[in-house]
């Protein structure tokens, strides 16, 4: 397969992508491992998603739109078949149903999995982190991706990560009080989706 490099992605430049065909050769390769005799068998990736469906932006938004563009694009060589959180496995066991090869595909988000992967919350959505924009400059232009594969690898998981979807920074928290130093945040009780932030 021919590398191509980008300089800038728009979404413009994203959307000619995806009518192209890349994300779904992307796709392949993140489920099927480089087999290039494979393209010429028709595949079902069976993926268990850990997000309801009727979630704005992070459900059927993302997944769902991937989803229609690889099984329109492949001239059907390639069909994507989602399935609700709990209706194929428990939303909290994607990575591992995956990683076992229980099922080809799955999608999840990494914080879900800081309980036995501290690093996994560097590469979501947690308090004062990055914006989409600074996500996708780290992952295709500082290393980002490449470190997000072998914080996987390092933790013995047999997946191979793909980018399907980011969202922004999560938001710090409303507060009934002013605070302006790190003990004004002691004996507050507040809910942060982030092993990260309770550590801190």
């Amino acid at each position: 397969m021919n590398q191509v490099k980008f300089k800038r992605v728009t979404p413009k430049t994203f959307s000619r992508l995806m009518d192209t065909g890349l994300i779904m050769a992307l796709a392949f390769a993140f489920l099927m491992g480089g087999a290039g005799p494979a393209l010429a068998k028709k595949v079902l990736l069976k993926v268990p998603c850990s997000v309801p469906f009727s979630v704005p932006v992070l459900g059927d938004d993302i997944i769902g739109f991937i989803a229609d563009r690889i099984n329109s694009t492949s001239q059907g060589t390639i069909k994507m078949r989602l399935y609700e959180p709990g209706k194929l496995v428990p939303p909290l066991e994607v990575l591992d149903t995956v990683s076992s090869g229980k099922t080809n595909a799955g999608y999840t988000a990494a914080f879900y999995y800081a309980g036995k992967n501290p690093a996994s919350v560097l590469f979501s959505s947690f308090p004062f982190g990055p914006e989409p924009a600074e996500y996708i400059a780290w992952y295709y232009y500082g290393n980002g991706l490449k470190l997000y594969q072998e914080m996987y690898d390092h933790y013995g998981y047999n997946v191979k990560v793909l980018p399907a979807g980011i969202i922004s920074a999560e938001t710090s928290g409303w507060f009934t009080k002013p605070i302006n130093s790190p003990e004004d945040l002691k004996g507050i009780k507040m809910r942060i989706a982030l092993a990260l932030a309770a550590k801190s």
